[in-house]
């Protein structure tokens, strides 16, 4: 058994890819067990430490002197995605998946969402809607847990509580994330900690999707 540690980008599945075994056999290890307990297997956070099992070892056959063909399945993640724009969904609209070799295509449904497979150890895809010569990147697995710093950085910006410069750092990014976090609980009728308390974090989450 291996500890992994957790980089910007990862999520179980591309874990479990990286070193051949299932996200199943990972997350229900006993070592993981504290993990397990405190996130979401889609969402893990730089510096967590996951326990790998042994990789299984497996025999495939083939004949001498002869054309032998293998398949190899890629593991996948299935992303659920609602498109906006200026707050209006993408109804029931036409887009390519970029990123993946081959474009893929797909419709968006009445909500404007999207249900789209992406290989665990694809980092990122473009959706593109052609017709509105509209893009999105899809950064796959850069989403940190809601009771992070980061991830709640991450979700307020998203809805639209928080804008954050790159160059803003420091005193200023914090004194900016408080008061984001405050409007978003004045919002939500809950306490005014100016903190990501788990009330908070959990409502973070709900209301983010993720």
């Amino acid at each position: 058994m291996r500890s992994y540690v957790v980089r910007p980008g990862d999520h179980l599945a591309k874990v479990a890819a990286q070193f051949g075994v299932s996200p199943d056999a990972i997350w229900e290890m006993p070592q993981n067990s504290e993990l397990k307990g405190s996130r979401d297997p889609n969402i893990l956070a730089p510096g967590d430490v996951v326990r790998i099992p042994p990789r299984p070892e497996s025999a495939v056959p083939y004949r001498a002197n002869r054309d032998n063909h293998f398949r190899v399945e890629v593991a996948t993640v299935p992303l659920s995605v609602t498109f906006s724009k200026l707050g209006e969904p993408l109804r029931s609209e036409d887009y390519e998946l970029h990123g993946m070799g081959r474009p893929l295509r797909g419709t968006t449904d009445g909500d404007g969402r999207a249900a789209i497979e992406v290989r665990a150890d694809v980092d990122a895809v473009e959706v593109r809607f052609v017709k509105r010569e509209l893009s999105f990147t899809l950064q796959i697995g850069h989403l940190d847990p809601p009771e992070t710093e980061r991830g709640a950085m991450q979700r307020l910006a998203a809805l639209r509580y928080l804008h954050l410069p790159p160059e803003l750092a420091g005193p200023q990014r914090k004194r900016r994330l408080r008061r984001a976090l405050r409007e978003f609980q004045t919002m939500e009728g809950l306490p005014l900690t100016d903190s990501i308390d788990e009330t908070t974090a959990l409502r973070l989450r709900a209301r983010h999707g993720h």
